[in-house]
């Protein structure tokens, strides 16, 4: 390895041909360390929505690769460590959706009188109701921090609900044509929502009476 002298206006050798290999040696290095940098920049710019480098959400996921096909990918909407990414169903058709599902208890509730429930009591607080919750295309609960997340990520969200009635009023009360008793939802910031306050909630077919 050779040196220049202060003013540059010669080469100086050192006489140590072992610094040759070892400044080799330590350059690739360097170079295998920026490379490896350089790859994991580009993974973070452009996620894959594999389990080891899942985007934040479908949409993110149909920005980098518009040509993705509708399916399942990993998404880690908090961007914390992957292990706490989950799987979702993407469906880039419409748009980039990102597709949950929910639990078994949130699947459906058997039909059944509630005569030592007060009106206007949300299902949640009866003695056999529940809130409703969402697991992700394994089976595999979504957890609260990521629900969080996933919603401040999203523009809007939809959810269609079934409701099995028996002498009662689900929408539009059929006698008087009001929509008094319409079913009311809570979101999960405490909002109340149903016909006479939010446009977007609408019955797709209301046969109930």
């Amino acid at each position: 390895r050779t040196r220049r002298n202060i003013d540059a206006s010669q080469l100086l050798d050192d006489g140590n041909g072992e610094n040759y290999v070892d400044y080799a040696d330590g350059m690739e290095e360097i170079f295998g360390s920026l490379n490896s940098l350089k790859l994991e920049i580009e993974q973070m710019k452009r996620p894959l929505g594999t389990q080891e480098n899942p985007a934040r959400t479908c949409k993110d996921l149909q920005l980098c690769h518009p040509d993705f096909p509708d399916g399942e990918y990993w998404v880690d909407p908090n961007q914390g460590c992957s292990r706490d990414s989950f799987k979702v169903y993407c469906n880039f058709t419409a748009g980039g959706s990102t597709c949950i599902f929910p639990d078994k208890k949130s699947e459906g509730s058997k039909m059944a009188r509630w005569p030592k429930e007060q009106p206007s009591t949300w299902y949640s607080q009866y003695k056999r109701g529940s809130l409703l919750s969402y697991v992700d295309a394994e089976g595999n609960p979504v957890g609260v921090v990521q629900m969080t997340f996933l919603r401040l990520l999203s523009a809007s969200a939809h959810q269609n609900v079934t409701y099995h009635c028996y002498q009662s009023v689900a929408w539009q009360d059929a006698a008087t044509g009001s929509y008094d008793k319409a079913i009311r939802f809570l979101g999960s910031n405490d909002e109340e929502m149903s016909y006479d306050n939010n446009p977007y909630i609408r019955a797709l077919v209301d046969g109930c009476a």
